[in-house]
């Protein structure tokens, strides 16, 4: 027997009794790996040795063999060919030798509350042993994620836990701490170990501190106790408090002033907080209070905003009746009755309901909060009204009144008054006068006389009636209704759903996105209604009107309008007068009586009228419909299907492109249907009709007509007419208009004769029928025709 990786000797006494022989000796059963000390290793587990090889002979087994095995001996005498054998077999014991394992720790690091890896690398050189970690000196509270708790700062583990293993400190725990790593090999009952330490830096995270804050409230001149409650939830924090938005004046009841709004303050000195406010304050502020825990270089904070509200405390009621001229009277915060003298008098009354007679004089009234009522009486007054729902009365003179925020109710004299107002519903009546009025936003409601008034109104559904006079009027967003009376006005409504209506005079109006309706008297206007479905009657008076894009309706009187309605399906009548009317995009209807029009109905299926005069229609793209009574009336119908009516006398009318319809009506006409499968009627007079590119037909009608087609054209029908005593004369161009030589075309009769032929012309019979034929195969058929010519 003997130790792991050691040579253990063999005790073989082997003797021969015949000196004569030879003796060997055979040991099988060798373990791979073994060796002996002496002999030849045979490759097969048996070694051969000499009787002088077994004196001192050992076996070394293989590394790290622990264990038993059996040796066979055999001993063999050798006389000449005979042989003779003995053989005995020896235990081999192996007692196990535990290998000193591996160990490679590096020092861990991370946060409060958080996992930490520990990184430990341990091993066996040995495969047979078996290996155990001990990991002491972990703190109370803190975890390993894998292995076995020992109760007593010590954790056992296997090789297999040590992958991924972290530990976990105690709760809020920051420091540092030492683990006492200890591995352990095994080899049957023998141990080897080894140990190394890790050095554990816990880096301090500060909680979020708790902040509860409740609005706090007292009387005027009075502290006022602020219920802040803030905390730490990890003992080991320090917690800092800063209070903001400390008006001015205004001081707490502990802590440090920074001087800058700001106080610094300790949890403990929350407890009994109180503020003071400044001498007579009363209102409402905000305070923000931030709570911040600090752990080490790490801060957390949470912030709250509490109200504070200082209740006023109203004085008692006074009644002062001033005796003195040019009198200065100040009261408290109560109702008071205040009555001034003559004399330039100033009149403070602070808070309260106040009423207050300023007599006559330039008086200086400030009414303070409260819904108050003044008086102005005889004199320049200024009168501010301050918070409230006051009633300012100016009285005569020229007056300044301010009546602040509130729903005010306010008249000035019957003088040259500036009024303000601010935020609110406010009702104002400045009577004659040039007069300046103003109110913020709010749905007021503005009376002005008659005078130059400039009036603001500000965002709201205002209503503003400013009588006559040269007013400017000013009303921001909302549905405004403004009238004006006589005058040159000049009025802008901003957005919203507007009505406005003016009397007589030049006005120039503008009013910005929404449905508006707007009215005007009998003068040169100048109206700019904005985008939105808009209702505009121009009145008498040469208007300029321009709406943006949306369904307007506009009516004007009878003289020389431009209208420009923007993109919409618009309707525009235009009354009498040299109107010039643009319809923009959309389908239009644009309607004129009698004068000489120009229309533009843009893009769209336009309806355009006139009852009379020499008109100048453009229909621009779409199925347009452009008609007019007696007067010499210029159409063009682009691009679209179009159908063109010139009424009564010489009209020319182009149809454009498309499949257009075209009347000429009574008069000497000019007809051309441009590309397109146009229908031309010249009707009475002596009319030109030329069909373009495209298969048409044309009809003359009365009165002697003449048909232009050049080669290409297509193929036209031409009828004109059945009259008698008329000449109706059909023209032949070449492609594009140019020359066209006899050779190039045909001409086949139906019905009449060839009766004269001359030049370039044919002189037909009455009425006469047939085809020509072109040489590139476009054809025109005729009918009632009496001349060719080419």
């Amino acid at each position: 027997s003997g130790s792991e990786e050691s040579a253990i000797e063999l005790s073989i006494d082997a003797a021969l009794s015949d000196a004569s022989e030879v003796l060997s000796v055979t040991i099988g059963g060798v373990p791979d790996g073994a060796t002996l000390s002496a002999g030849t290793d045979n490759g097969d587990g048996t070694w051969t040795l000499g009787a002088d090889d077994l004196d001192g002979l050992t076996i070394t087994p293989a590394d790290d063999y622990s264990g038993s095995f059996d040796l066979n001996v055999t001993v063999t005498s050798t006389d000449g060919d005979d042989t003779a054998s003995v053989s005995e077999t020896i235990t081999v014991d192996v007692e196990g030798v535990a290998d000193t394992p591996s160990l490679d720790v590096s020092d861990a690091s991370g946060n409060e509350d958080t996992a930490i890896s520990l990184d430990i690398d341990a091993g066996l050189s040995d495969g047979s042993e078996v290996l155990s970690v001990t990991i002491g000196g972990v703190p109370d509270g803190a975890t390993l994620s894998a292995g076995t708790d020992n109760g007593d700062g010590t954790w056992t583990l296997g090789a297999e836990d040590l992958d991924g293993l972290t530990i976990t400190p105690a709760d809020d725990y920051s420091g540092s701490f030492d683990l006492n790593v200890t591995v352990t090999s095994t080899d049957g009952d023998d141990t080897a170990s080894v140990s190394e330490t890790i050095t554990v830096d816990v880096a301090g995270v500060a909680d979020t501190p708790t902040l509860e804050v409740s609005d706090a409230s007292g009387e005027e001149g009075n502290s006022v106790a602020l219920d802040i409650d803030a905390a730490v939830t990890d003992s080991s924090e320090t917690l800092t408090v800063t209070v903001s938005g400390v008006p001015e004046g205004a001081s707490l009841s502990a802590g440090t002033n920074n001087g800058d709004g700001t106080w610094t303050l300790t949890s403990a000195q929350l407890s009994g907080l109180t503020i003071s406010a400044a001498n007579d304050y009363a209102g409402t502020f905000e305070l923000t209070v931030s709570v911040q825990s600090r752990d080490g270089e790490d801060t957390a904070t949470t912030t709250a905003i509490l109200e504070v509200t200082f209740d006023p405390v109203e004085d008692e009621d006074e009644v002062i009746w001033d005796p003195n001229e040019d009198g200065v009277i100040e009261t408290g915060s109560g109702s008071d009755t205040v009555g001034g003298n003559d004399g330039d008098d100033t009149i403070s009354t602070n808070a309260g309901n106040d009423t207050i007679w300023a007599g006559n004089g330039d008086d200086v009234v400030y009414a303070g909060d409260g819904d108050d009522s003044v008086t102005g009486d005889g004199g320049n007054d200024t009168i501010y009204g301050g918070g409230g729902n006051d009633t300012l009365h100016g009285g005569e003179g020229r007056n300044t009144i301010d009546g602040g925020t509130g729903n005010d109710y306010i008249t000035g004299g019957s003088d040259r008054d500036t009024i303000r107002s601010s935020a609110g519903d406010n009702i104002v009546y400045a009577s004659e006068g040039q007069n300046y009025i103003e109110t913020g936003a709010g749905n007021d409601s503005l009376y002005a006389g008659s005078g130059d008034d400039t009036i603001l109104g500000g965002d709201g559904d205002n209503y503003v009636s400013a009588g006559e006079g040269r007013n400017d009027i000013t009303t921001g967003s909302g549905d405004d209704s403004i009238l004006a009376g006589s005058g040159n006005d000049t009025i802008s409504a901003g957005d919203g759903d507007n009505y406005i209506n003016v009397g007589e005079g030049k006005n120039t109006i503008t009013s910005g996105a929404g449905d508006d309706t707007v009215i005007t008297g009998s003068s040169d206007d100048v109206i700019d209604a904005g985008d939105g479905n808009n209702t505009v009657t121009g009145g008498e008076g040469r208007n300029t009107i321009d709406t943006g894009d949306g369904d307007d309706t506009i009516t004007t009187g009878s003289d020389k309008d431009t209208i420009s309605a923007g993109a919409g399906n618009d309707s525009i009548d235009a009354g009498d007068g040299h109107n010039t009317v643009w319809g923009g995009g959309g389908d239009d209807s644009i309607r004129g009586v009698w004068g000489d029009d120009t229309f533009y109905g843009g893009d769209g299926n336009d309806i355009l009228s006139a009852d009379g005069g020499d008109n100048e229609f453009d229909g621009g793209a779409g199925d347009d419909t452009l008609s007019a009574g007696w007067g010499e009336d210029t159409f063009y119908g682009g691009a679209g299907n179009d159908y063109l009516d010139g009424g009564g006398d010489d009209d020319s009318l182009d149809g454009g492109t498309g499949d257009d319809s075209i009347l000429g009506g009574a008069g000497d006409d000019m007809l051309i249907g441009g590309a397109g499968n146009d229908m031309l009627l010249g009707g009475d007079g002596d009319d030109t009709l030329i069909g373009g590119i495209g298969d048409d037909s044309l009809y003359g009608g009365g009165g002697s007509d003449l048909f232009i087609f050049n080669m290409g054209d297509g193929s036209d029908h031409v009828d004109g007419g059945a009259n008698g005593w008329t000449t109706d004369t059909i023209e032949l161009h070449g492609s594009g208009g140019g020359n066209i030589d006899s050779n190039d075309w045909t001409l086949v009769l139906d019905e009449g004769e060839i009766t004269k032929s001359k030049g370039h012309s044919l002189e037909l019979s009455t009425d006469s029928s047939g085809t020509i034929v072109f040489s590139d195969g476009s054809e025109l058929t005729f009918s009632n025709v009496e001349r060719i010519e080419w």
